[in-house]
């Protein structure tokens, strides 16, 4: 190895699968192709890809992390907890449990936006401050004071004022998984959820907000948002685990702007024939 610029004709060998000696795929791209590349996963499979212009998520929502906690054994309690700790319900929003235990990809909800789940969880969230706290509400108080100090020190909670307080979310009508296996029963690493509930999420999802553009869309035909859901389900992994990336075990995860770049032009024909949706220009320069 040596220290120097190199020289315009130079390659980089990429390898995939086997051992470091001996892997099972092997290929050599021009160094000028990886400066152009914003994201080398994928390239000694799929060789260097033209950028295209084409409709992405990003086009169509805003996308944010589901909220953390700091502690969430202690911040999101089942219904058992709550009735146990004699908790105000006024201080505690439905949130989703891991992607794990939802049984179907579509969330009911029930006449007080609860989310029809078996598993249903609350977040506590106050920013009362201690001294109102512990003369109008004592239980909440008295289950507060089993967290100090300990879960009040900890690094997100100290920072909050008061450290019981949590992030702002807004429940969202999509959800996508933020990370996951491929050899799961679908063979999909990530799962799209269609929620009806008021339900927010923690940070093991990613939560997908309609933009204006969509939002107007929705307002004149609301199952709009069901077919746009079938769509993101049918994308082809390969749109998925091209923008996202691996670690060992072949652990897939997604950041918020690696969904956003993922390209909608092969999505199923149930979203593609909707103009507001298969158009970006009608995107970019108003819904009409």
């Amino acid at each position: 190895m040596k220290k120097a610029i190199p020289a315009s004709d130079h390659a980089v060998e990429f390898t995939f699968g086997g051992s470091l000696s001996h892997p099972a795929i092997s290929s050599m791209i021009p160094a000028n192709s990886l400066r152009a590349d914003a994201k080398w996963t994928g390239l000694c499979l799929q060789g260097v890809q033209q950028l295209k212009e084409c409709l992405r998520i990003d086009d169509i929502f805003s996308i944010r992390r589901g909220l953390a906690t700091g502690a969430n054994n202690f911040f999101i309690l089942n219904e058992r907890q709550v009735a146990e700790y004699g908790l105000p319900l006024q201080f505690l929003k439905p949130i989703l449990p891991s992607p794990r235990y939802l049984q179907s990809d579509e969330i009911s909800s029930d006449a007080v936006g609860n989310p029809m789940i078996e598993q249903r969880l609350f977040l506590l969230n106050c920013n009362l401050p201690a001294s109102q706290l512990k003369n109008e509400y004592p239980k909440l108080w008295e289950y507060l004071e089993t967290g100090i100090p300990e879960i009040s020190e900890r690094y997100l909670c100290r920072g909050r004022d008061p450290w019981y307080s949590q992030e702002q979310r807004l429940s969202a009508p999509l959800l996508c998984t933020y990370m996951g296996r491929g050899d799961t029963k679908s063979g999909r690493p990530f799962r799209f959820i269609l929620n009806h509930s008021k339900a927010i999420a923690a940070n093991v999802y990613l939560m997908l907000y309609p933009k204006p553009v969509l939002s107007r869309a929705l307002q004149q035909q609301p199952e709009l948002l069901q077919q746009i859901w079938k769509g993101l389900n049918a994308l082809p992994n390969s749109a998925l685990i091209d923008e996202g990336r691996v670690y060992g075990g072949g652990l897939w995860k997604m950041e918020p702007s690696e969904l956003a770049n993922v390209p909608l032009d092969n999505v199923a024909a149930g979203i593609s024939d909707i103009p507001a949706i298969s158009q970006p220009s009608q995107l970019l320069f108003g819904f009409s």
